[in-house]
Formats: C-alpha cells, sequence, structure tokens
C-alpha cells in the first residue's frame, strides 16, 4: 500500500488551500534567473535579510562555498524534471571552529503541492551524500498570503516523519516598504523590485516602478558594482518594450541633469560598463556557440541580462561543463 503524504502549508494543519495551488499567480515572467544569481552574489546580504539569526551564527570571515554541481548530481536523481531556483552553499559556524554546515535554499515564485516533499527529499539526500548538518530554507515568492508550506508529514502504523523548515514570504515583506527602502541592504532593493514587479497592472505601471527603483538606488549611496548588479536585476525584473525603454531613460537623464545629482558620474560610468560588458556577452555567446551548438532566444536574452560577475561564474562553469545546462546552474534550459 503506497504512503500517505501529510502535507500543512500553513501553520494551522485545519486549514489547507488546495484549489489554489494549480493557478499560477505570477506572469510569465523569467523570474527564477535572477533569483539564481541575485542569491549567489549576495548570499551574505540574503540572510541577513530573511533569516537573522542564522546570518549571526555564520562565520562570514571564511567564505562560503556554492556547490552548484554537486547539487545537480544530487537533484538529477529527481523525476521532477521542472527548474527550481535551488542553492546548496557550505559555511562554517562562529563557534565551533571547524564546523560545518551545509544550506539548501529554494526560492519559489509560484504555489506547488509538491514543495514540502520535494524540500525533505533533498535535505536527506544532501545528508546522505556529505553527512553534515543540512538546513533547509524556503523563499516564497508568490502572490498569495496564505500558501506557507513549511514541513513535510508522514505517518502510518506508528510510524511518524516530521520535517519542519523555516520560511520566508515576501508578501510579508511588502507590507515593510518603508524599512526595505531605508535599509543599506542590497539585497532589500532587488526584494523590492520582486514585489513591484509582481503588483504592476500593465506596462505604464511597470515603467513608473523601474524609474522609482532606479532613481532610488542611485540615490542610496551603493557601491559602484552594487549599482550595476541590481540596475541588471532590475532591468531583468521589470522588463519594458524597447520604446518605453528608451523613454525612461531620457526621463532618468533629465531628472539627473535638472537635480545636479551626484550620482550622475556612477550613471556615465554604468554607460561605460554596459558597453565593456556587452563585449564580455558577446565573446562568451561565441564560446557557448560553438561548445554546444547555436542558441536559443532564452538562452541568448539571458546572456544579455547578465552582469560581469554572472558572466564571469558561467565564463568559469564554462571550462568544465557537460552541457549547457551546467554552465548556468539549472536542470533545463
Amino acid at each position: 500500500m503506497p504512503y500517505e503524504k501529510s502535507v500543512h502549508w500553513i501553520h494551522d494543519p485545519g486549514n489547507s488551500i488546495c484549489s489554489s495551488v494549480h493557478q499560477g499567480t505570477l506572469s510569465n515572467m523569467d523570474y527564477d534567473s535572477p533569483w539564481k544569481d541575485a542569491i549567489e552574489i549576495y548570499f551574505e546580504q540574503c540572510m541577513a535579510l530573511f533569516f537573522p539569526e542564522i546570518h549571526k551564527a555564520i562565520d562570514w570571515s571564511r567564505k562560503p562555498e556554492f556547490l552548484d554541481k554537486e547539487f545537480q548530481k544530487i537533484t538529477r536523481q529527481s523525476e521532477d524534471k521542472r527548474r527550481y531556483v535551488d542553492k546548496l552553499v557550505k559555511a562554517y559556524l562562529r563557534q565551533g571552529g571547524d564546523i560545518k554546515i551545509l544550506f539548501h535554499i529554494e526560492a519559489q515564485n509560484q504555489p506547488d503541492i509538491d514543495f514540502p516533499e520535494r524540500m525533505y527529499i533533498y535535505n536527506y539526500r544532501i545528508f546522505d551524500r556529505y553527512k553534515y548538518d543540512v538546513v533547509s530554507l524556503g523563499i516564497l515568492g508568490d502572490t498569495n498570503p496564505k500558501y506557507r508550506p513549511d514541513r513535510y508529514q508522514r505517518n502510518r502504523f506508528g510510524c511518524n516523519l516530521s520535517f519542519i523548515f523555516p520560511i520566508v514570504k515576501l508578501t510579508d515583506f511588502a507590507k515593510k516598504r518603508k524599512s526595505l527602502q531605508q535599509s543599506d541592504n542590497p539585497f532589500a532593493l532587488f526584494v523590492m523590485a520582486h514585489i513591484k514587479a509582481q503588483e504592476c497592472k500593465d506596462n505604464q505601471e511597470r515603467k513608473e516602478s523601474k524609474f522609482t527603483l532606479i532613481k532610488h538606488l542611485l540615490q542610496s549611496g551603493h557601491k559602484r558594482k552594487d549599482i550595476v548588479n541590481l540596475l541588471s536585476f532590475i532591468d531583468w525584473l521589470i522588463d519594458l518594450p524597447e520604446e518605453m525603454e528608451q523613454e525612461l531613460q531620457t526621463e532618468l537623464d533629465e531628472i539627473m541633469e535638472e537635480d545636479k545629482m551626484e550620482y550622475v558620474t556612477s550613471w556615465e560610468r554604468m554607460g561605460e560598463k554596459r558597453g565593456e560588458k556587452k563585449g564580455e556577452m558577446n565573446f562568451f555567446t561565441r564560446l557557448l556557440d560553438k561548445r554546444f551548438g547555436p542558441l536559443s532566444e532564452k538562452t541568448q536574452g539571458k546572456c544579455q541580462q547578465a552582469t560581469p560577475e554572472m558572466l564571469d561564474a558561467w565564463g568559469m562553469r564554462l571550462l568544465s561543463a557537460n552541457s549547457i545546462d551546467e554552465v548556468f546552474g539549472n536542470n533545463d534550459e
């Protein structure tokens, strides 16, 4: 007899929302790719914003190690071929000397009935492979405030299994806009961009939101490399038709000229940086094409939106990758 799994999606086991699980709450935008790269670039800042108590326990003087290639081998065993934003990170604790800990992070942007079971399966597979403590963390980016899967349970003939894992819900952060806006954590602005992208009903709203976010970013005092990264993420999350994109650029230039803002030089340097990145991107896509054959429109678009840091990371993976999937660190193109 097959087992019967009991999945609790909210803290009250008696309140389930099965009817909403199969209804997508996001547009068809590719939210997954920017999340995958943002977590890797801003892992420390992500943990500080979403899981502050865990952040305090990690020894940040020792650089965390992303085990993407190893994690792909683990997840390939799964029959589920859909793509998810999964990250496996090795870090060290402040207390305990050389005690290593593995963080399995999944950022999910749509409700999924199989999410708790998948979190459990990946957790025990990772532990079985490494024999280190594994902490699974869920980041839920959908718009349903009631969808809060934080556990996986099974019970048969007195044999009980209960797996509980921490989650964060971005709809909760939508209620904390002021604190996000005032935060000096660059990852907070990335979260703001995600929330804004979900809320916009049409291109005009998207343009206005993008204008506000970019203006705030350039006034925020972030380091230049963070401005470069965050501009790319905002561009990725809030895409506009080419004509509206040009209008946006013109409006931003006018505002900066009128207000004589101190960040004009940074904006001009951003233009230079975009030119440099274009050359790097063209070289990278030529290498991909030579190694794996003609690229799909989706892959070309991903390369065009990439930051220099992403191109560097992908270029390193390209040296040993056996497929284009391994270059980008996902399970399907």
